[in-house]
């Protein structure tokens, strides 16, 4: 149900309904979205100019000793302030708005352990950084770019995290509406969010073998760990990567930490691609990114490489394809699902196929 907004003053509160204090595009956005996804009935007030010495900052003050949005009154006058507080009384009122896990689900434990990690340790980064003079009026440059900084690697941690289509995996949560506001808060327009410089991404020579098949062990051993069981490491071993090597279609990524990422990339895929036409597609394999780079752009350098290679070879195509667990991974890296597949040695095996134009 939509709001109703009311911008410059704070009118009298409906006594049949909540009202959210906030401004667009604030952190009052994340209650006004859950809001809406309960189908709550609420009023919006624009409080402009809450942060500084006002009568609006004296009204908010009046709910919220902290000052601070969102502030949400609900129809019996309770006041509720802090994002995920009212994450988890919408989830509980509402279980059928899909923002949480229901008590005794399995995904609980680790949405209440990630919801809580967003706002204790992302959230304060914007707080910092918005109002630095508050915090270190002698250094507020170096504040802001501390916390940038650091606002880096806690993404990259949480990018890691995910393996699915949703923070949860399979599972839609109010996880989802936190991470998707918030990355648009910064880097702002026209600012680089990277932490370091792309790596550089090159056919393999045979002495990255070693560390190549390391590398695809290590990635394998932590999908499973994570549910998503990917290839058979019993076959990845010197000899598979040698294979690979002679015939130049084993990419890696690397940078000053040494090989950080690979990939394989073959003229043909008659496995999962059997009724394809010779020539027209290049098919990517065996993506894999060492952990401590996860979220720094490996997938995205070693995808683009693939890209134009397969561009050069007069490829319009590049494909792949996956666990249904990573479908939404390769999806957000730009590819088109084409279609569910069973290659036909195991019936109750399923690969998405996915597709990227050149």
């Amino acid at each position: 149900m939509a709001p109703v907004r009311a911008y410059g003053t704070i009118p009298r509160m409906s006594h049949d309904r909540a009202t959210l204090y906030g401004l667009p595009g604030w952190g009052s956005t994340l209650a006004e979205i859950m809001l809406v996804a309960a189908s709550t009935p609420f009023d919006f007030v624009a409080v402009e100019g809450f942060d500084a010495p006002g009568p609006n900052r004296n009204r908010i003050l009046a709910l919220n000793p902290l000052g601070q949005i969102p502030v949400l009154v609900l129809a019996d006058g309770q006041v509720m302030t802090e994002s995920a507080a009212i994450a988890l009384h919408l989830a509980e009122t509402h279980p059928g708005a899909g923002l949480a896990p229901a008590p005794g689900d399995p995904a609980r434990a680790r949405f209440l352990r990630l919801l809580v990690w967003i706002v204790a340790n992302i959230y304060p980064t914007f707080t910092y950084g918005d109002y630095p003079e508050r915090w270190a009026p002698r250094d507020a440059e170096a504040l802001v770019a501390h916390t940038d900084a650091y606002r880096i690697r806690l993404w990259e941690w949480l990018e890691g995290e995910v393996t699915g289509p949703w923070v949860l995996g399979t599972m839609r949560s109010a996880l989802d509406l936190f991470v998707a506001v918030m990355v648009h808060w910064r880097p702002r327009p026209g600012e680089r969010m990277d932490s370091e410089e792309p790596p550089n991404v090159r056919v393999a020579c045979s002495g990255d073998i070693d560390e190549v098949v390391r590398l695809m062990h290590d990635a394998a051993a932590w999908m499973s760990a994570k549910g998503t069981p990917a290839w058979d490491v019993a076959r990845i071993d010197r000899t598979f990567a040698e294979t690979f090597v002679l015939r130049s279609e084993l990419l890696v990524a690397s940078c000053s930490d040494g090989i950080v990422g690979c990939c394989t990339l073959s003229a043909e895929d008659p496995e999962f691609w059997p009724d394809a036409l010779k020539g027209e597609a290049a098919y990517l394999h065996k993506l894999a990114v060492r952990r401590t780079h996860a979220g720094r752009g490996v997938s995205s350098a070693l995808i683009e490489a693939c890209r134009h290679a397969a561009r050069t070879q007069g490829c319009a195509k590049l494909r792949l394809d996956c666990h249904p667990n990573l479908r939404g991974l390769y999806e957000r890296l730009g590819f088109t699902h084409v279609d569910t597949f069973n290659p036909g040695w195991d019936p109750t095996f399923i690969a998405e196929r996915l597709e990227l134009e050149i």
